[in-house]
């Protein structure tokens, strides 16, 4: 029975909205790191290699895997744009990252909502020992920059 947005008769190993089934065993992995010290290092291929173990070993197939090397600040990630396009018509109904923020340091709700409106779940498997010591510092660093621009002045 469809009620609108999501579907109340979907079987197991599907995810449904829009009207529109897929299957959640089928999976898009995504994996980011802000520079290409990082990249050269091997921290892209291990966060790749993580998701695709963690794939594997729940029995799920994966059907695309989207990379990129840029700030999660930066809205000019090809691949994270290649990913919001691909998903209308994606054969896979659950993308994997590794931790929140390889997709978006803010606003991480509104992506699980978009995906979702296309059927596709997002995954996150909070292995935080993939995370640089470069990375950690710059996530506190962020985070403490936008905290600053709230906090009132006092003159």
């Amino acid at each position: 029975m469809n009620t609108g947005w999501f579907s109340t008769d979907s079987s197991p190993g599907t995810a449904t909205s829009l009207g529109d089934a897929r299957p959640i065993d089928c999976v898009a992995l995504y994996v980011r790191v802000s520079s290409h010290g990082q990249k050269e290092n091997g921290d892209l291929d291990r966060q790749l290699d993580r998701l695709a173990d963690y794939a594997h070993n729940h029995g799920w197939t994966v059907e695309n895997t989207y990379t990129d090397v840029g700030s999660d600040l930066n809205e000019d990630r090809c691949d994270l744009t290649s990913l919001l396009d691909d998903v209308r018509d994606a054969d896979y109904g659950r993308i994997l990252v590794t931790y929140e923020d390889r997709l978006t340091r803010f606003g991480f709700s509104y992506l699980e909502w978009y995906f979702d409106c296309y059927g596709v779940t997002i995954t996150v498997i909070k292995d935080e020992t993939d995370k640089s010591a470069q990375e950690e510092l710059v996530a506190a660093l962020t985070g403490l920059e936008v905290f600053s621009y709230r906090c009132p002045t006092t003159t």
